[in-house]
């Protein structure tokens, strides 16, 4: 018998200074910059069987670069969403955080089980959003499919303009 004990990912957002249209986050220990084209967009998008879902994305990529950082949440039924913490996805709370990051044109992604999870703060929410964030992502398997491929994205922060 197998035995998973969740490690959820700190969030820290007492020293949240940063401009407007800043996304940073250190990714296997570097510290990283998106800041590059930083956006958030909202959509209400169809989720499941009856359900439509409210989607907000917090997106920016690295300079010079398609490395792209991608934090979502995604509340079902739709409805705003607002500041507070959304834990990891097997939560059972109807919002739901995801965090992708794409380097060198592969995607990674959190899949909800241990180490693999996420967490993402909101701070404030209006025509811009500001928080924090922090998660594991992971390509399941690589071309070979031999190995797992993954990061580890922490102290991660973001303040950007939401897109109307």
């Amino acid at each position: 018998m197998f035995s998973c004990r969740k490690t959820s990912p700190s969030l820290n957002s007492s020293n949240l200074s940063i401009p407007l249209g800043t996304i940073t986050a250190d990714v296997d220990g570097i510290s990283t910059d998106f800041s590059t084209n930083s956006i958030a967009d909202t959509a209400t998008e169809f989720f499941d069987f009856w359900y439509n879902s409210f989607r907000i994305s917090v997106i920016g990529y690295q300079p010079n670069s398609n490395n792209k950082i991608e934090i979502r949440l995604l509340k079902v039924p739709a409805q705003p969403i607002s500041a507070g913490i959304y834990p990891d996805l097997d939560s059972l709370i109807p919002t739901y955080p995801y965090l992708f990051y794409t380097k060198n044109n592969f995607l990674y992604k959190n899949d909800g089980y241990d180490p693999y999870v996420s967490k993402i703060k909101i701070v404030s929410i209006d025509s811009t959003i500001k928080g924090v964030f922090s998660g594991g992502v992971i390509i399941t398997e690589d071309s070979t499919n031999r190995q797992t491929i993954s990061h580890n994205i922490t102290n991660g922060k973001f303040y950007v303009t939401i897109q109307k």
